[in-house]
């Protein structure tokens, strides 16, 4: 047998093999995480599928079985997911080009059998939707967090902003990876678990797929093309190219007649006509856009599933935390900031792997964040084993409106250098079902706003020393089209309280395509690259 010959023959055998260990992710978790081989990994599948203990692979010394001990890792774990098993999926993580080549009825069965086993992965293993890091990168992620200069992330401001922090890094954002009850944030009564198993929401899921991932009208996989001349430059460059409906900013326009040419000339293949379905039929004018067939399609699905159903709970980015304590706490002291609402752990993780000295204390009533395990511990944890970083906080599962009858603040009454907090936006997002949430408590807006608001940053008011400041992210929003002016409001009841408002920060957010960032509001105008970027605001106040 030739080398050629063998190496074909060792992949094959890999590819099976990987499909039976994609099976047990728990295995697989390991195996991705090079915690186990290839061949112990499969030995361990093996094991699970007979339903023995003691199963065995000829060869095989000390892997005798690995299903319990793969349980007990589990627990162990620091953080509750990894790398998303679907990454190792020939089947679920194929080709672009694989996809296009798919009828529509082939695509509808694709579409259905990801939807399932996105929610068996979820269920069986605790791994939501997210793409994910190893324990490997989940450390260099955190070193990057550390070691960037944040003084580079400042733009100027205007009238509106002080600053903006302009942040195009995502350094912190495997911090997502130590709570997993983030995917299950219902945002306006809909989470990405209800869209899994929800069946009202299986045709939705079909035509958002199909549209954003078949036909990539999300732009996710394909490019303009500004000059039809250039389309053999691309094609000899490796570009492959896909055929849609117009859009109204496209300036070069191709018939049905231009369309069946360029079939001919071996620009396009008859599959690219077949993927624009019915639109062939019904359409007179389409566009022409380039793209690499070979890219590989899951990363891009996670992003699709998240634009496409408007659900996306984010957490604060822990970059612009740390950003923010550098900024307004000096070096030289040692620290205590407060917190009102922890949520998913960002601003918590700025704040210990700050360059500054803080103990950290915090409130919230999810308790899914302390259990099954405690977010924050871990992550404590994490820091300490694998980058030595020792963490000081107090955080207390509670609300923040009872945060008096805790020994911290007795303690630390009149102590607090800052408070930075994002508290829930009204009713817009639902964390968990806990009874103490706000949005059960108050439902009606005026209630929640003199009372629950009200009550939490007196407490804030308490907790600062003066001269201290109050950070508040917090932005306007919409409930069932009906608005909700959360930024004055939120000025006008911590002015009530005490607290003197000096500006406001513009934190750069992403923008869903297609959205013109000139015509929303909380937008900044960047003159180095002559366009305008969504912000969200931080508003600042002062105890003077």
């Amino acid at each position: 047998m030739s080398k050629e010959q063998s190496n074909i023959k060792k992949k094959l055998e890999e590819k099976i093999k990987l499909k039976l260990i994609i099976k047990y992710p728990h295995i697989h978790k390991l195996y991705l995480d090079g915690e186990i081989t290839l061949k112990q990994a499969y030995d361990g599948s093996q094991s699970e599928m007979l339903g023995v203990e003691t199963f065995k692979s000829k060869g095989t010394k000390k892997f005798i079985t690995h299903s319990t001990k793969i349980k007990d890792s589990k627990s162990e774990s620091p953080y509750p997911f990894s790398k998303h098993p679907l990454v190792e999926s020939s089947v679920f993580n194929c080709e672009y080009e694989e996809l296009l080549k798919m009828d529509f009825k082939s695509f509808k069965s694709f579409s259905l059998d990801l939807r399932k086993e996105l929610l068996r992965i979820w269920e069986e293993d605790n791994t939501p939707p997210y793409i994910g890091k190893n324990r490997t990168e989940i450390i260099e992620d955190f070193k990057k967090l550390k070691e960037h200069e944040t003084s580079t992330l400042f733009l100027d401001g205007d009238s509106s902003y002080e600053y903006v922090i302009h942040n195009n890094y995502r350094f912190g954002s495997s911090c997502n990876q130590f709570t997993s009850a983030l995917q299950k944030t219902k945002i306006e009564g809909k989470s990405l678990w209800d869209i899994l198993s929800n069946k009202e929401y299986e045709l939705r899921w079909m035509r958002i797929l199909t549209r954003n991932l078949k036909q990539d009208y999300s732009y996710e996989f394909s490019k303009r093309i500004l000059n039809e001349n250039e389309l053999q430059k691309w094609k000899d460059e490796g570009w492959s190219f896909l055929p849609q409906k117009k859009s109204p900013i496209d300036d070069i326009v191709y018939s049905k007649k231009d369309l069946k040419k360029l079939v001919k000339d071996g620009f396009l293949k008859q599959y690219h006509i077949g993927n624009l379905g019915v639109l062939f039929d019904t359409e007179t004018e389409f566009n022409i856009r380039r793209y690499k067939s070979s890219t590989k399609i899951f990363t891009h699905i996670i992003h699709l599933i998240r634009i496409g159903f408007s659900n996306t709970p984010t957490n604060f980015n822990p970059m612009v935390a740390r950003t923010i304590y550098e900024k307004f706490l000096d070096d030289k002291s040692s620290h205590i900031v407060y917190d009102s609402s922890v949520g998913w752990g960002g601003r918590f993780l700025g704040a210990m792997i700050s360059n500054r000295k803080i103990k950290y204390l915090g409130v919230d009533v999810n308790s899914n964040l302390f259990s099954p395990h405690n977010t924050f511990d871990s992550i404590s944890n994490f820091l300490d084993s694998e980058l030595g970083i020792k963490s000081d906080y107090s955080i207390k599962k509670m609300s923040s409106v009872n945060y008096r009858e805790t020994e911290e603040y007795k303690k630390y009454k009149g102590k607090c250098s800052m408070i930075l907090t994002s508290p829930p936006y009204f009713a817009k997002e639902e964390y968990s079902e806990d009874s103490e949430q706000s949005y059960l408590h108050f439902s009606n807006y005026r209630d929640w706003l003199g009372t629950f608001l009200f009550t939490t940053f007196k407490i804030g008011f308490e907790m600062v020393k003066d001269e201290g400041y109050c950070l508040v992210n917090i932005s306007d929003i919409s409930i069932k089209n009906k608005h909700f002016e959360l930024e004055l409001d939120t000025i006008n009841v911590l002015e009530e309280i005490g607290w003197k408002y000096q500006f406001q920060v513009g934190m750069k957010m992403n923008r869903f395509i297609g959205l013109d960032a000139e015509k929303i509001v909380n937008r900044v105008y960047d003159e180095k690259k002559d366009s305008y970027i969504k912000v969200e605001p931080v508003l600042v106040f002062k105890k003077e």
